[in-house]
């Protein structure tokens, strides 16, 4: 088969051209920071995509709905473990007397307090002691 000059030229207009528009095409896709412009242009992607948006808004309004829930319990039991933690402090403060006495005086005073009590007489309603 014979190549003329002109079956050259021609080959060389299209592979030029062809580069030209892939080129044009990832210039495009570069400043537009998007990787099709039409679902013509790759339509897996054009799905892939709108299955992706889809579920990002359902994460988003799951979230909006849910952390709300969420954050409340959470709120009050941070109060009820600080409040726990304040009580236990407060407790502790109030048993540090306690611990400058010896076993001796300790005794001493547990003796005293429970026979002063099992002295106690108790009235009832109607009366009676017991």
């Amino acid at each position: 088969m014979r190549v003329t000059n002109s079956m050259i030229s021609n080959s060389a207009q299209t592979h030029i051209g062809n580069a030209k528009s892939s080129l044009l095409k990832y210039e495009e896709q570069f400043t537009s920071e998007k990787k099709i412009q039409r679902p013509s242009d790759d339509p897996t992607v054009a799905v892939r995509s709108l299955k992706y948006r889809s579920t990002i808004s359902q994460i988003k309004q799951y979230v909006e709905k849910n952390v709300d829930d969420c954050e409340r319990p959470c709120r009050n039991a941070a109060g009820s473990f600080r409040s726990g933690k304040q009580q236990q402090n407060q407790r502790k403060n109030l048993a540090e007397p306690w611990r400058a006495f010896d076993a001796a005086e300790r005794g001493r005073y547990k003796n005293e307090l429970v026979g002063n009590s099992a002295k106690e007489e108790y009235v009832q309603a109607d009366g009676n002691k017991i």
